[in-house]
């Protein structure tokens, strides 16, 4: 799957984007491409300043900080449970949802991706997923970049770290080989 931004011209003759989620299947008669969901009107704003990024002790807790900052940099300021910008644009981190102020889903442009309620709650939801390292770690690259969130190399290790600590399941096959044969009665 990936995000789509389709450009519309209106009545009046100005540009409005919108974000979709698409899920692109190949058949014998070539690549087929569905809409699966639509993501809402995408805004670009201009970066004011550079984000940091503050490493918290999960990874839960150090991506919400990371889109918070990001979002900063472009002229957001927090609210309580909200970051707010002047225009009305609304990222409410309980909800996990970016919506404007009559409450409809939005995007932003940020960087190179589209930060919205799916990219946010898709990032946050890499944690609950459990593979090998190397997959994991491609997964969460392609979330961030997909998400408009900008890290460096070392702040991306930082934040994988965190996330490689999560402790897998383990169902009971893996459990059995795995223990000792006194603790297997």
């Amino acid at each position: 799957m990936f995000i789509r931004l389709k450009k519309r011209k209106t009545k009046s003759g100005c540009t409005k984007t919108y974000a979709y989620l698409v899920l692109s299947k190949h058949t014998s008669e070539g690549p087929r491409q569905k809409v699966k969901k639509y993501l809402g009107r995408v805004y670009a704003l201009k970066k004011l300043s550079n984000s940091q990024i503050l490493i918290k002790k999960t990874f839960q807790e150090t991506v919400l900080q990371t889109a918070i900052q990001e979002l900063k940099a472009h002229g957001f300021r927090s609210s309580k449970s909200k970051v707010v910008h002047f225009e009305g644009f609304i990222f409410d981190q309980k909800a996990k949802s970016f919506t404007d102020k009559n409450n409809v889903p939005i995007g932003l442009i940020l960087n190179q991706g589209v930060f919205c309620g799916y990219t946010y709650a898709r990032l946050i939801a890499i944690a609950g997923k459990h593979k090998e390292r190397r997959r994991l770690g491609k997964e969460l690259g392609k979330a961030l970049i997909e998400a408009g969130l900008s890290v460096t190399p070392d702040e991306f290790l930082k934040i994988f770290n965190l996330l490689s600590e999560i402790p897998t399941t383990v169902n009971n096959d893996q459990q059995s080989s795995t223990m000792p044969n006194n603790a297997q009665q």
